[in-house]
């Protein structure tokens, strides 16, 4: 049936020289009608664009070139429309419209060549004759030949590179002409990556772990072809060339295999690093513990104080022992051991940090860690224990005062501050000052300050200083059990004893003894 109307409608368009021409030629790289009787858009596409620039140079014409390339570009179009009508299954008056128009542009395209026709036209004239004989195609688009032997990527890409090469010829009306022109540009590439696939074997890929230099090379260009196709095949609509569906198969295969190896390279690289991380967890631990360890042998030496000393029993004896001993190394040993939550701590991490800084405006970072360490050095308890003393001394000791001992009256300005929840003062109020009078010998006054001898100051300093060891888990001996053993050593001893005497005496000789040593730290 198809037969019969079909060459009812070409019979009066068709001449005798096509035929005879379509007859003494063979299908080339580009069939619009394929050995499946299916119609090949993107070949058609690609033919079409080609006959549209031959159009341009053969006729310089201007109305003769745009009637030729109106005709035989728009062959394209037809085969596209008549392959959509086939695939969905259109009624038959609209696919044999469809090829009766598509029969009629063919016929007007050849007469433009006046028997000089290009080779590009061969392909569309096969259709018709095809039409002609009453062989309506195909629905469904062209099969692709799936390369399933990798060891043929690299011959099957050689093939593939002519075909290529004309792909471009899609993108002179394109309205991305430049972005047409760059991603259809495959041939070279291809070219390329099969020189690339030969010079190792896929088949090895599945039992690699490892990125070598040429699998590498092979993800690298894979990605990029295949990435590079999917652009080109966008200029094509829904119908791509086949060349480029081949392509494309083929570089996601190799893309997909280079991908499993990189991943377990990945996994691999990633359990190294765990495990490397996992190995320096466990020597910081083991540092960290050394290092306690350390701290606590070190503090334990410090606090072994002889079973004779007038303070045993007492808290921070070996430090009170050392200082009635005149053994005033072992008591700066003591000290500067008590500075570790703040040397080695959080403030000791912020002073280095800061050293980074702002070292070169101080001088050098080594001069400005240096003084840090220095100052460190010249820290002490026996200011605060001469203050602690001097004010405990009129509860322990009234009567020991002397006729005219020293009165301090030490006046606290207090007030009231009011802040809303983002923490804004809103106002103030100040509260009655807070006034303190104390009595200490008239001798001690030349050896104590103010801030030494105010309880609440004395307070504050402690508890801080406990806490902030409580915080960085130094082992240490600090101000607060000295201060401790003090005050039981002063509720035990009367004021006229030898050993309070003594240790007063020894704790004036190491004031001094302090002084003169911290003024080598003072710039």
């Amino acid at each position: 049936m198809f037969k019969t109307c079909t060459y009812k409608i070409i019979q009066g368009l068709l001449v005798a020289n096509i035929l005879l021409f379509v007859n003494k030629t063979s299908a080339d790289q580009f069939p619009v009608l394929t050995a499946s009787n299916q119609l090949d858009v993107g070949n058609a596409q690609i033919l079409a664009g080609k006959l549209e620039q031959i159009c341009t140079s053969r006729f310089k014409n201007p109305a003769q070139a745009f009637q030729c390339k109106s005709t035989c570009g728009g062959l394209y179009r037809r085969v596209q429309t008549l392959s959509a009508q086939i695939n969905r299954q259109a009624n038959k008056p609209s696919i044999k419209n469809s090829v009766k128009q598509l029969a009629r542009d063919t016929i007007s395209c050849n007469q433009q060549w006046r028997n000089n026709f290009p080779a590009e036209f061969k392909p569309f004239a096969l259709l018709l004759k095809s039409l002609h004989e009453g062989k309506l195609p195909a629905p469904g688009k062209p099969k692709v030949n799936t390369v399933s032997a990798p060891s043929q990527y690299a011959q099957v890409l050689n093939s593939l590179v002519p075909s290529l090469s004309a792909l471009g010829n899609v993108c002179h009306n394109s309205l991305f002409k430049d972005s047409c022109v760059k991603s259809c540009a495959l041939d070279n590439d291809t070219q390329q990556f099969s020189q690339l696939i030969a010079k190792g074997s896929l088949a090895s890929l599945k039992g690699a772990d490892k990125m070598t230099p040429w699998v590498s090379a092979l993800k690298d260009q894979s990605t990029k072809l295949l990435q590079k196709s999917k652009s080109c095949a966008k200029h094509y609509s829904r119908n791509p060339a086949s060349s480029i569906v081949s392509l494309q198969q083929i570089t996601k295969s190799v893309n997909d295999q280079v991908n499993i190896v990189y991943q377990k390279q990945l996994v691999a690289e990633k359990r190294a690093r765990d495990e490397a991380k996992r190995q320096q967890q466990i020597a910081l631990t083991a540092a960290k513990a050394e290092k306690q360890k350390r701290f606590e042998q070190a503090v334990e030496k410090l606090r072994k104080c002889r079973s004779d000393s007038p303070f045993s029993g007492y808290s921070g004896c070996s430090y009170l022992t050392a200082v009635y001993d005149n053994d005033f190394t072992l008591a700066m040993d003591i000290e500067y051991q008590s500075s570790a939550p703040y040397r080695l701590g959080w403030m000791g991490e912020a002073n280095a940090e800061m050293a980074r800084m702002f070292g070169d405006l101080y001088g050098s970072e080594e001069q400005l860690n240096q003084d840090l360490t220095n100052s460190w050095k010249a820290y002490h308890f026996v200011g605060r224990l001469l203050g602690t003393y001097a004010t405990y001394y009129q509860h322990y000791y009234p009567t020991c005062l002397g006729k005219n001992p020293a009165v301090i009256t030490l006046t606290t300005e207090r007030q009231k501050e009011y802040r809303n929840g983002f923490g804004t003062l809103i106002r103030t109020e100040r509260l009655p000052s807070k006034s303190d009078t104390i009595y200490i010998p008239r001798r001690l006054y030349p050896h104590v300050n103010f801030a030494d001898i105010n309880k609440d100051t004395q307070a504050q300093v402690q508890i801080a200083d406990m806490l902030s060891g409580a915080i960085n888990k130094y082992p240490r001996i600090n101000l607060f059990e000295v201060t401790m053993g003090l005050s039981e050593a002063m509720e035990k001893h009367r004021c006229d004893s030898g050993v309070i005497e003594k240790l007063e005496k020894q704790m004036l000789a190491y004031q001094q003894h302090r002084h003169n040593y911290n003024r080598q730290f003072s710039r």
